[in-house]
């Protein structure tokens, strides 16, 4: 997937969380579930993506979404 197209999908996607952090972190996540091969834990996709693995963690367990 192009890096434009990702970014459109992710300003799509996370466009309404209110926090810069988390839709950076919500970018982060998403290219990690594209480019992570094997299993898709916030351990591998933060090994494959250079994202710091606790931020993932609070991103996904913590965030404000519906």
């Amino acid at each position: 997937m192009r890096d434009t197209a990702l970014d459109e999908l992710c300003a799509v996607l996370f466009g309404s969380l209110r926090r810069a952090d988390q839709r950076s972190r919500g970018a982060e996540y998403l290219r990690g579930l594209l480019v992570t091969p094997g299993r898709k834990s916030i351990r591998n996709i933060a090994a494959a993506t250079g994202a710091p693995e606790q931020g993932l963690h609070h991103f996904v367990s913590d965030s404000t979404w519906d």
